[in-house]
């Protein structure tokens, strides 16, 4: 297995208990390959680290709640929040072409947010995305804030290679910064 060969399915969202478990966020064209999965690698300081599965449990609206082995208290869990996680598709049949099909929102990462409606704005580089359970929102970091922009339809327009486009005005920034 080449770790480059990785594929990004989800983030570690939040600790959940006290005994170690995680909230993970899976993208939707991954929730069918969740059954019999062992392990998720986790990414820290540039390595995909993997980490061994002892259950998983599925919630409604996509998420899992999964027990990793050798993370028994919730301040280790705590240092996952926010991590994406990877598996290897060449485990799960099908996988790599199901991802292939389906635009994900984790190909926006990394990208340069641009605002349309207020004059191509550049409000950062897209770091995260976070999957609430009402909607997505691409995560930018604008001045030393963190800028939620939801991924709506009549939102979030198109991506090419180097940007993601939101039909959003300057506006919308008001609700983050006084000025």
């Amino acid at each position: 297995m080449n770790v480059n060969d990785l594929l990004a399915v989800g983030s570690i969202k939040k600790s959940f208990g006290l005994k170690g478990d995680v909230k993970i966020a899976f993208e939707a064209f991954f929730l069918e390959y969740t059954q019999g999965l062992t392990a998720l690698f986790v990414e820290e300081n540039g390595n995909k680290i993997p980490y061994f599965i002892e259950k998983i449990q599925l919630q409604f609206d996509g998420t899992g709640v999964v027990k990793f082995e050798d993370v028994n208290v919730k301040e280790v869990a705590m240092r996952l929040n926010g991590k994406t996680i990877f598996v290897d598709p060449k485990q799960f049949e099908g996988l790599s072409e199901a991802a292939e099909d389906e635009d994900y929102y984790g190909d926006l990462i990394g990208l340069d947010a641009v605002l349309l409606n207020a004059e191509n704005l550049v409000l950062g580089k897209i770091e995260a995305i976070e999957y609430l359970p009402e909607h997505e929102c691409a995560i930018v970091k604008h001045k030393g804030l963190e800028i939620m922009l939801p991924l709506h339809d009549d939102i979030f327009i198109e991506y090419d290679d180097n940007q993601a486009f939101f039909a959003l005005d300057k506006e919308y920034l008001s609700i983050y910064f006084e000025d």
